[in-house]
């Protein structure tokens, strides 16, 4: 996948970048004696001689969708994230780490509730979920690219306000159970003369970089933005790079409100010769759920309310200075103090981007 990531601190001050993860629950670290064969054990690994971690003797293993998995033993100790903290966290520290692809994290942090099943809450008692252990009230989330001269930001307890300017519209979740999952109300897509509707649950998915949709949804999309579904059995479609630039934007309407996806964001990976994969998939159905993932949580901000257990998004605004290659749907606020601590999200460019900036500045 490709991933966000942000700094946190374990113990007396160790640092790692996490991947954020709305779709989980569970923190996982490579541990002091942490292995792999295929080098997803990143430098730098948890500190065993750091006496304010303490390891509780429990074993646990996490695994995940894109076939990364990880197993060792959970620890407890100090935890801080974006200026919230805790002196009593719980995380797996990892003996193995396996098929974990993203360069620039070292693990992951779900920011989920408890799940129903093997979850760290019930495997260890008294063990709590990180946004339970550093008392979150909510989180914000920009996500953006480097190569557009913008940097994502994670915000604890608050929003960035520089990022939104203007109401939310907060869907309640299904569940406090699992994953950040709210109901398809009213659902509809619309592209290029093509529409039709959509049912069931969804997960907003920091974790996912795609949209998966149901099939024939995904299909509606596919045609009306020129993608042609693969016929390996994949449920995704190619499409031509060059589309970044001038293709159309895909509506998804729900809850009374509509939410816009340009091509800029759903066209992505690949390069120009060999073609570019359409951020829409279908497949929902062999899953229980669609997943809303970072093709749409990019387009907007979003706000995860904790206490409220509902998620909010809006059309975010563009920062003083931003590159504009996206779409902005307010003009930038003047300059301001944000009460909230902030951490730096990064990620790497993708190819449609590059292309995109090239093609923009005429080379």
């Amino acid at each position: 996948n490709k991933q966000y990531n942000t700094p946190m601190t374990i113990g007396n001050g160790q640092a790692f970048n996490v991947t954020l993860d709305t779709g989980s629950s569970d923190l996982f670290l490579p541990g002091p004696h942490c292995t792999s064969a295929d080098g997803s054990c990143r430098l730098p690994l948890i500190d065993g001689k750091d006496k304010t971690l303490i390891p509780t003797g429990a074993p646990y293993s996490l695994s995940y969708a894109g076939g990364s998995f990880a197993n060792g033993t959970i620890f407890r100790g100090p935890l801080s994230l974006g200026g919230a903290s805790t002196k009593n966290g719980f995380f797996l520290a990892s003996d193995e780490i396996t098929s974990w692809g993203d360069p620039e994290s070292a693990g992951f942090l779900g920011l989920g509730f408890p799940f129903a099943q093997e979850a760290m809450v019930d495997v260890l008692k008294g063990a709590k979920t990180p946004i339970q252990a550093l008392g979150l009230s909510s989180f914000g989330i920009y996500l953006s690219n480097l190569v557009e001269g913008d940097r994502g930001v994670f915000t604890t307890n608050g929003v960035d306000e520089a990022h939104v300017g203007g109401p939310f519209s907060y869907v309640p979740i299904v569940s406090t159970t699992g994953a950040w999952t709210i109901p398809f109300v009213d659902a509809t897509f619309a592209v290029n003369g093509k529409t039709g509707p959509i049912t069931g649950i969804t997960t907003v998915d920091t974790g996912m970089d795609i949209v998966v949709l149901p099939t024939a949804v995904a299909e509606g999309i596919w045609a009306g933005i020129g993608a042609v579904p693969l016929a390996d059995g994949s449920n995704q479609a190619t499409i031509d790079c060059r589309i970044a630039a001038t293709g159309p934007d895909v509506h998804l309407t729900f809850s009374g409100t509509t939410y816009t996806i340009p091509a800029s964001y759903y066209v992505y990976s690949g390069d120009v010769t060999s073609g570019c994969i359409a951020g829409f998939m279908g497949g929902a159905e062999l899953f229980g759920n669609s997943i809303l993932g970072d093709v749409f949580i990019r387009a907007h901000y979003s706000h995860f309310d904790i206490t409220n257990k509902r998620i909010g998004e809006l059309p975010f605004i563009c920062a003083p200075g931003f590159l504009l290659l996206r779409k902005c749907s307010h003009s930038p606020p003047p300059p301001r103090q944000v009460s909230q601590r902030l951490s730096t999200l990064s990620r790497g460019p993708t190819t449609p981007r590059q292309f995109l900036l090239f093609f923009l500045l005429g080379g």
